[in-house]
């Protein structure tokens, strides 16, 4: 069995732990931080992992016109990256579960590394947390990844940010 076949399990599974958006009573500190492991043959991030985190690796996390970036294209760092994430339509994400290359489609998904990138994929995000202040910016994110792009059959990439302006 590949892993396309058991992604629908994955988001029915993620979806069934979706936390509900809240804010924060206590203030908390700036972070963030970008776990990833990408299989063997995974592409573009073949056999990569890691854990870039403030303040040892800048890892920039924004929104612009409703595409969340995770972004590490610094001066400072060796291997630019950059996932994106939407919805289809164009509206803001929320917390909940997301699909791309599936049906109902209500994700949208780029991953870039080094200069070669995956648009074409079969993808699963579960945004736990997402936070906007009074202006629109985005100020918390917490989500999961699994990502496969087309051609990689059942190699892909797993990963988690987290995020606190």
């Amino acid at each position: 069995m590949t892993k396309f076949a058991v992604l629908p399990m994955a988001v029915a599974l993620l979806a069934g732990t979706a936390a509900t958006a809240h804010a924060a009573d206590v203030a908390e500190e700036a972070v963030t931080e970008f776990r990833f492991t990408a299989d063997a043959g995974a592409h573009p991030l073949h056999s990569a992992s890691g854990v870039w985190a403030t303040p040892d690796r800048e890892v920039r996390v924004w929104e612009s016109e409703n595409v969340v970036k995770i972004d590490s294209a610094t001066w400072q760092n060796s291997e630019p990256f950059r996932l994106e994430l939407s919805t289809p339509d164009g509206s803001a994400l929320g917390v909940g579960a997301y699909q791309q290359g599936q049906a109902p489609e209500t994700l949208r998904t780029l991953v870039i590394f080094n200069g070669l990138g995956c648009v074409e994929a079969r993808a699963a995000v579960l945004v736990d947390r997402i936070e906007r202040n009074a202006e629109g910016s985005l100020t918390a994110f917490d989500a999961t990844l699994e990502h496969y792009c087309v051609g990689s059959d059942d190699q892909g990439l797993h990963a988690q940010v987290r995020y606190r302006a």
